[in-house]
């Protein structure tokens, strides 16, 4: 009898985004290590810098063969941009800084929530005062534990439950608190079509 061998399709890949806005390149090299191991680990998942310009890049982020990048597009076309990259998760990365820990901004969230996509980052001010962790994102309590968190999501029985319902709470979140609309989301959408 002949064995035939079954070929067997390649995960699909595990896409992570992170909003590059110029003033983050030092957070995102924090955690340079951690993409190239989880690269070794994990070659499914993949991490996609949005609004990412090399010129910029005084850390050589594309180092790590699991990074790739979008060129920023402008405020007209950028919502559209965000959903049309079908992001399994938003990574915010935080570094320890005075900075990170006074500030106030949640953009990032609301960008993602108002998009159904699930963010992840660390358990710091004021992502810690918005989200809970497994119900309107992923919350890792710090820099190191990073790759753990993105590690259990990407291996969860219900990813997909999982990401939906942290996707949904983040949205319900943010439409009640902020008054974001399924009619405002879509005329951000298109408005410039």
């Amino acid at each position: 009898m002949v064995k035939v061998k079954k070929n067997i399709p390649a995960p699909a890949p595990f896409r992570i985004g992170i909003i590059v806005n110029g003033y983050n390149y030092f957070d995102i090299s924090e955690y340079k290590d951690q993409f190239a191991e989880l690269n070794n680990s994990h070659p499914a998942i993949k991490f996609i810098l949005i609004g990412y310009v090399p010129e910029m890049d005084k850390f050589n982020l594309l180092e790590s063969p699991n990074m790739e990048y979008t060129n920023p597009v402008s405020i007209s076309h950028y919502f559209k941009h965000l959903k049309a990259l079908k992001l399994n998760l938003l990574f915010i990365p935080l570094a320890d800084s005075d900075l990170n820990i006074s500030s106030e901004n949640f953009n990032k969230f609301v960008e993602a929530s108002i998009l159904n996509i699930p963010v992840i980052t660390k358990r710091q001010y004021p992502y810690s005062k918005l989200m809970r962790n497994q119900i309107s994102g992923f919350i890792y309590e710090k820099t190191k534990f990073f790759i753990n968190m993105v590690i259990e999501v990407y291996q969860s029985a219900n990813r997909e439950v999982l990401l939906t319902n942290c996707a949904i709470t983040g949205h319900e979140l943010v439409s009640k608190n902020i008054q974001y609309t399924e009619n405002n989301v879509n005329r951000l959408i298109n408005s410039f079509d």
